[in-house]
C-alpha cells in the first residue's frame, strides 16, 4: 500500500512539473497563433475579431466641436479641450436627454404647474 501511494505521488509531482514548464513556456512569450502542446493536442492562440461599432451622437458631437474649437483658435491641453466639449454637451440640443427636457417644456401646461395647498387649521 505505501508503495502505490508514492507511485501516484510521484506521478502527480512529474505531471505538475510538465503543466508549470507549459505555463512558464507560455509566460515566456507564446506568441500569438504559436501552439503550445498540451499532451497531445496543440492549442492555438488567436485574438478575438473586434467590430468596430458606429461614433455615438456624444462621439460625432465632440468631434464637431473640437474640430470648431481648433479652427476657432481656442487652445489649451486635450483635457481642457474635452472638459469644454463636455460642458457644451450638457445644455447643447444634439444631447438626448435635453430633447426629453425640451419636449416636456412644450407640453406643459400652465394650469396644471399650479398647485393647490391646503392651509392647516391650527384649531384643534
Amino acid at each position: 500500500m505505501a508503495m502505490a501511494s508514492a507511485e501516484l505521488m510521484a506521478y502527480c509531482y512529474g505531471e505538475l512539473a510538465a503543466a508549470y514548464a507549459r505555463c512558464a513556456a507560455a509566460a515566456r512569450g507564446a506568441a500569438v497563433g504559436e501552439a503550445i502542446p498540451l499532451h497531445d493536442a496543440p492549442v492555438v492562440f488567436e485574438q478575438a475579431k473586434r467590430v468596430k461599432r458606429e461614433p455615438t451622437v456624444f462621439n460625432k458631437f465632440v468631434q464637431a466641436e473640437l474640430a470648431r474649437m481648433k479652427e476657432q483658435g481656442i487652445e489649451g491641453s486635450q483635457t481642457e479641450m474635452f472638459a469644454l466639449a463636455a460642458k457644451k454637451w450638457h445644455m447643447s440640443e444634439d444631447n438626448p436627454k435635453n430633447q426629453e427636457k425640451e419636449k416636456k417644456r412644450k407640453h406643459d401646461d400652465p394650469e396644471k404647474k399650479k398647485k393647490k395647498y391646503k392651509k392647516k387649521d391650527d384649531s384643534p
